[in-house]
């Protein structure tokens, strides 16, 4: 489908996606096997940060099982990266980890 010489991809659920270049990376993208804590952080039962189950100290090394984003299906609110590990998600933010090969 196109759309002011846009070109759309229509997904299952009946939502559109863009094939713009400049909108989308193309490839694989890589995610870390493992980070490491930069500052203190929260660990979360949710992605979108709820229910708060643990607490990480600056050093401390999780093993990342996945990732997802934080509002991952409503459109009208941001998104974050949030990385899976054992017990809940943490935070992708680079602030707060740093990933290691």
């Amino acid at each position: 489908m196109s759309h002011n010489l846009t070109t759309r991809f229509v997904l299952n659920n009946g939502r559109y996606i863009t094939a713009n270049k400049q909108l989308v990376q193309a490839g694989k993208q890589t995610m870390p096997k493992r980070v490491k804590v930069k500052r203190g952080l929260n660990r979360y039962q949710t992605a979108n940060f709820s229910k708060r189950n643990h607490h990480y100290s600056a050093g401390a090394v999780l093993k990342v099982k996945g990732w997802t984003y934080s509002n991952a299906n409503n459109f009208s609110k941001g998104d974050s990266l949030r990385y899976q590990v054992s017990g809940g998600y943490i935070t992708a933010n680079q602030h707060f980890v740093r990933s290691i090969k």
